[in-house]
């Protein structure tokens, strides 16, 4: 039985690598949101102003897991609005995911990502 979750794991991962920049630019905005106390409580805040109806926090994948790359985009893209929020608030968020991802998550990436979450 292990194999055959092996071999999914393997075949979902060969379909991600189609979408790996979209991926890879969501990850680093997640991550750079999580090792930021002060941009997650900024978040946190603005997470009623915009109404995302989830308590779940962004949260990073494990590369050999599709699950955790599954759960990392369902809470990405409800905190779609706060990503682009911090595109226009922090300058910092915008320097640093340039640099090391190609750019901000924008509307192509997210929808590309949701549609394949869905179909997953």
């Amino acid at each position: 039985m292990r194999w055959c979750a092996h071999i999914l794991n393997l075949i979902v991962l060969d379909g991600l690598k189609d979408i790996d920049a979209s991926v890879q630019i969501i990850k680093v905005a997640c991550k750079f949101v999580k090792s930021s106390p002060n941009l997650l409580a900024t978040l946190k805040k603005g997470v009623d102003y915009v109404g995302v109806c989830s308590k779940a926090m962004v949260t990073l994948d494990v590369v050999t897991r599709w699950n955790s790359t599954y759960i990392m985009l369902n809470i990405a893209e409800k905190y779609e609005h706060m990503f682009y929020r911090l595109e226009h608030a922090d300058v910092a968020f915008v320097t640093s995911l340039g640099g090391e991802s190609g750019g901000c998550p924008d509307h192509d990436n997210m929808s590309i990502l949701s549609g394949i979450r869905r179909t997953l």
